[in-house]
């Protein structure tokens, strides 16, 4: 840390009155998961970070997996339907369809996860003491060059 002078790193630490906090990002009402065309969707921590507190933070992407693959399937299943009356598969089209799927995840999961982030942050809140002073300041590494042996 700093340079690799662990000492002076220490030392700086010792005199600061800051207390390290966690941070994390609660999905504001309104969020959606996915990009409004449809082309990208989010699962897991890239979309709904929660605390360690709980315990929830795996548990919560693989729910989101399943919840993308079920409207990706539902989206597909009703382009199926629709072509069955005679009109042919095309990639267009079923690309269309995983796209209508994406948009209907992202729409729809921010507001099943939003409870479990809430409860997450404030389970986290009550065992934190309140911050005084400035924000904690972040110490890093300072880049060592790459040597071949």
């Amino acid at each position: 840390a700093m340079g690799g002078d662990r000492q002076a790193l220490e030392a700086a630490c010792a005199k600061s009155s800051r207390t390290h906090r966690s941070m994390w990002v609660e999905a504001p009402e309104g969020a959606s998961f996915a990009l409004l065309d449809g082309s990208v969707a989010l699962v897991g921590d890239a979309a709904h970070s929660v605390t360690p507190s709980i315990g929830m933070g795996a548990n919560l992407a693989l729910e989101s997996a399943a919840s993308l693959a079920s409207a990706v399937g539902e989206a597909l299943d009703a382009r199926a339907a629709a072509a069955r009356g005679g009109t042919s598969e095309d990639g267009v089209a079923i690309a269309a369809a995983v796209q209508a799927g994406l948009r209907a995840y992202g729409a729809k999961r921010p507001g099943e996860v939003r409870p479990v982030q809430l409860a997450s942050a404030m389970a986290s809140r009550s065992a934190m003491p309140p911050r005084t002073g400035p924000p904690p300041v972040a110490a890093a590494r300072a880049p060592q060059p790459v040597t071949a042996k």
